[in-house]
């Protein structure tokens, strides 16, 4: 009797201990479920599963303020706009400092390690060019915000431009040099191996021509040469009315100053890497009646140029950096982030493959002007004419696109 009291009581006590183990164990996996379910399901939780941008700019080197401007205008349009598709906006930042192999490590870095979604860069031409290989390589779409070589973005399918094309300054330039300057014969200078230079050299030549206007020097220099007053004695001697200069600042400053030193009396027409703050700082002579193309966005703007997103924007920058006068470069940055988000948002998934989808063809008004993203995958959009007046740069001209 007493044995067969046990052996129920046994029994029992088994059968009370295995309920107490599945207890526990349903109420572990709960915990675990709850601890991880914010891993697994990121509808219920989209703070933790951020869109992530990777933005790669010369922070440091030759083209260092230009990547400084366009961080800003990034960082200013992130502050007004944080989230997209309900989700927070992550954005990563690398200094290339302007070289090649840095941003291609620093690109494939954000991809396989940072693992953004989609990145916005680089500066300059160059730098952009190596890093569009990289993108396209690994499907992650690229937003080129200020490159403006056309090989950048020739026969990739997910690399595109915020800016327009060379192809298009060059011609802006040329219509301009030749209606507006009244020019008829002209010289051009160019720095040797530089893709963007001699891109844009060649460009402006062949609408110049194709306007009427005569090409009778072409000159050329190496990046970080200081003496130009050779080549600017060349082209006083051929007497031409115009001088075509698409340089980098450091040589492009030299090249005005030593030419206002030497007496020369041509106009000097440049390009949008011209628009630096440091311009005005040169002496008076050296700028009077300077010109450059640039993006079709500046502080200073005729007052029939001036539409409402420009104003907004001028608005916006003036509470934020009320010290700080913005520039064209400051523009573009903005718009790059506002056209990246237009495509996140028109595919609705942020997945790589439906923002590239969605930049095919994708519209967009922006301050430097409305945008359509030809077959080509760069940014059918105006050019803007800066001229140097009394020593104060002057928005005087927008060029469409027709």
């Amino acid at each position: 009797m007493k044995l067969e009291f046990i052996s129920k009581h046994k029994k029992l006590l088994a059968i009370i201990i295995c309920i107490l183990i599945f207890v526990a164990g349903l109420g572990a996996g709960q915990f675990l479920s709850k601890k991880y379910s914010k891993n697994l399901d990121r509808t219920l939780d989209p703070a933790d599963n951020p869109i992530k941008i990777g933005v790669l700019l010369a922070m440091d080197g030759r083209s260092s303020e230009l990547g400084h401007s366009i961080e800003k205008g990034i960082k200013l349009a992130h502050k007004l706009t944080p989230t997209i598709l309900g989700r927070p906006v992550k954005l990563v930042f690398f200094d290339n400092k302007g070289e090649k192999k840095l941003a291609k490590k620093l690109a494939k870095t954000l991809i396989e390690d940072e693992k953004v979604d989609c990145i916005i860069g680089s500066n300059s031409s160059d730098i952009a060019m190596a890093v569009a290989k990289v993108a396209e390589s690994a499907g992650v779409p690229l937003l080129v915000p200020s490159a403006t070589n056309p090989l950048i973005t020739a026969n990739k399918k997910y690399v595109f431009r915020a800016c327009f094309v060379d192809t298009f300054q060059a011609s802006a330039a040329a219509f301009f040099a030749i209606k507006d300057l009244a020019s008829k014969t002209a010289a051009i200078i160019a720095e040797n191996d530089s893709i963007y230079s001699n891109g844009l050299a060649k460009n402006f030549e062949d609408n110049y021509v194709s306007r009427r206007g005569k090409v009778v020097e072409r000159l050329a220099y190496d990046r970080g040469d200081r003496n130009f007053a050779p080549l600017i004695k060349q082209a006083m001697k051929a007497g031409v009315d115009l001088l075509y200069m698409p340089a980098n600042f450091a040589e492009g400053s030299l090249i005005l100053s030593q030419a206002a030193d030497m007496g020369a009396d041509f106009c000097i027409l440049a390009s949008d890497t011209m628009d630096k703050s440091d311009l005005i700082k040169l002496k008076g002579s050296a700028v009077d009646n300077f010109c450059f193309t640039t993006f079709a966005y500046s502080a200073n703007m005729a007052q029939k140029l001036i539409d409402n997103k420009q104003k907004a924007f001028n608005d916006t920058w003036r509470r934020n950096f009320p010290r700080k006068t913005p520039n064209a470069f400051n523009a573009i940055g903005f718009d790059s982030y506002n056209l990246m988000l237009e495509a996140i948002k028109k595919s609705g998934t942020a997945e790589k493959d439906e923002i590239q989808h969605a930049f095919e063809g994708i519209e967009f008004d922006g301050v430097t002007g409305k945008l359509k993203m030809n077959e080509f995958h760069n940014a059918e959009k105006p050019v803007g004419i800066v001229k140097i007046i009394n020593g104060k740069q002057k928005m005087t001209a927008i060029i469409e696109r027709k």
